[in-house]
C-alpha cells in the first residue's frame, strides 16, 4: 500500500445461504460465493501487503513467495469491483440503465468522502478510495458497450495508458506540481486513473461473462495463464537487455550500465534510461507487462475461486463473508493501523512494520479479526456496514431530489 485497494461495486444483497428452489438460484449462490472467497483473499492479502514485508516475488526463490499480494491486491480488487459493476448493469438499457448510472455516480462520491476521511489519519498506507470514485466516474460510458468492446477498451487502456500517463507526468512535470493532490490522482500516484482505468474495464468485461458456468471458470484460467506469462516474459526482456529493477519498477541499470540519476533529468522530468522501464514487470511499475500479468493473475484466482465455490459452497461460505464486507474490512484496518502506530514510538514504527515476525503477528491478527467481524456480523444483517449505507444512499438521495 503503497499497495492497496477494495471491490465496492454492486452485488446481490440477497444471503447466499438462503434455501434455493431451483438449479439456477443455486448457481448463482455458488457464484456469489465464489466471486466473495475471491474478494476475501483480496483482503487477507491486502493486509499482508500492508503490514507484512515489502519484498519483490521471485519465483525461484521460496522465500520471496510472500510478496506475490504485493501490487496484485490492489489490482484484483479494482479488477473485481468491475467485475461487480459489470453484473449491475449488464442487460440494462433505456431508464434502467440511466438508473444504475445515477447509483454509480452517487457511490462513487461516497467512496470520494471516505477515502477524504481516511486521508486525515496520516497512516502509511496510500488510499485508493478516491481511485475508485474516479474510475467510477470514467466507467459511466462504458456500460452500454458490448462485451468485444469492452476488451477492445481493456486491451487499449493497457497498451496505450503507460505511454499516457508518463505523457501527463512529464506535463505536471514542467509546467505544474507532481505533488498536488489531482496530479497525484491523475498521474503521479499509486494509483493513477490513466493506468488503472485498464483494471476496471477489464473487470466490467468479465462481469458481462456466463459466470454461473464451469466452462467459463476453466477460460478464465486458461486466459489467465496466458497473461500471466507477461511475467516471465519481462524478465527475459530484462536479462537480455541487462537491465535491473528494484523492487517498484525504478530502473538501476540500463542497458548494463547505471541508471541516469535525478541530475541527469531534463525540465520534463525525462531520462534515457526511463525507455528501459518498460521492459519490467515489477509491483506498481505500471508497464504494460505488468498489467497484463496482474489481469492473468486476478483471471486465474477468480476462476480458481468460482470452481471451488461451486464445488463446495458450505465449505468456503464463511471464508466468502470477508468479500462480502471488503470496503468495511478496509476502512476498519486503516483505522486500527492509525491506532497502532499512536502507541508505538516514532522510533519503532518502522521496525514495527518492517521486521517479519511483527509485521506476521499483526497480519494474522487482522485476519483472525475480520474473519470474527464478518462472521458475528453476518447473523443478523445481509450487507456490511458500510456497505450497506452505500447501497441505500442512492435511493435516499433520489427520494430527496423528488
Amino acid at each position: 500500500m503503497t499497495t492497496n485497494t477494495i471491490p465496492v461495486a454492486g452485488r446481490p444483497t440477497a444471503p447466499v445461504a438462503a434455501p434455493r428452489l431451483s438449479a439456477e438460484p443455486r448457481r448463482s449462490a455458488a457464484r456469489m460465493i465464489g466471486l466473495d472467497l475471491a474478494r476475501a483473499l483480496a483482503v487477507i492479502g491486502m493486509f499482508y501487503a500492508h503490514v507484512g514485508r515489502k519484498q519483490e516475488f521471485v519465483l525461484l526463490d521460496a522465500s520471496t513467495w510472500d510478496g506475490i499480494v504485493v501490487g496484485r491486491s490492489s489490482a484484483l480488487f479494482v479488477i473485481l469491483s468491475g467485475l461487480g459493476l459489470g453484473l449491475m448493469t449488464r442487460g440494462r438499457t433505456g431508464d434502467a440503465l440511466a438508473t444504475r448510472r445515477r447509483e454509480i455516480v452517487y457511490r462513487g462520491v461516497f467512496l470520494f468522502f471516505v477515502g477524504g476521511v481516511l486521508v486525515t489519519l496520516g497512516v502509511h498506507i496510500s488510499i485508493i478510495l478516491a481511485t475508485y470514485a474516479v474510475l467510477f466516474w470514467l466507467a459511466l460510458p462504458l456500460f452500454s458497450l458490448s462485451r468485444r468492446a469492452l476488451v477492445a477498451v481493456a486491451v487499449g487502456a493497457a497498451l496505450v495508458g503507460p505511454f499516457a500517463n508518463a505523457a501527463a507526468v512529464a506535463l505536471i512535470t514542467r509546467f505544474g506540481d507532481p505533488d498536488a493532490e489531482f496530479s497525484k490522482l491523475l498521474a503521479t500516484g499509486n494509483y493513477p486513473v490513466l493506468i488503472w482505468i485498464a483494471y476496471l474495464a477489464a473487470g466490467i468485461a468479465i462481469g458481462r461473462l456466463a459466470l454461473d458456468s464451469r466452462d467459463t471458470a476453466r477460460r478464465m484460467l486458461a486466459a489467465g495463464a496466458a497473461l500471466m506469462l507477461a511475467y516471465p516474459v519481462a524478465w527475459v526482456l530484462g536479462a537480455i537487455t541487462g537491465t535491473v529493477f528494484d523492487g517498484f519498477g525504478a530502473v538501476v541499470t540500463a542497458g548494463g550500465v547505471p541508471a541516469a540519476g535525478d541530475a541527469d533529468r531534463d525540465a520534463w522530468g525525462w531520462a534515457w534510461s526511463d525507455a528501459y522501464r518498460y521492459l519490467g514487470a515489477q509491483p506498481h511499475s505500471g508497464t504494460q507487462l505488468e498489467i497484463i500479468g496482474n489481469i492473468g493473475f486476478a483471471l486465474t484466482l477468480i476462476g480458481t475461486c468460482l470452481l471451488v465455490g461451486a464445488a463446495a459452497p458450505r465449505l468456503f461460505a464463511p471464508i466468502a463473508r470477508m468479500g462480502r464486507m471488503s470496503l468495511s474490512l478496509y476502512c476498519l484496518h486503516i483505522a486500527a493501523v492509525f491506532v497502532l502506530l499512536h502507541t508505538v514510538q516514532d522510533s519503532r514504527q518502522e521496525a514495527w512494520l518492517e521486521t517479519d515476525w511483527r509485521g506476521t503477528a499483526m497480519w494474522l491478527a487482522f485476519t483472525v479479526g475480520a474473519f470474527v467481524f464478518a462472521t458475528l456480523w453476518f447473523r443478523s444483517r445481509s450487507a456490511g456496514p458500510l456497505e450497506g449505507i452505500m447501497r441505500r444512499l442512492p435511493a435516499r438521495l433520489e427520494n430527496r431530489g423528488r
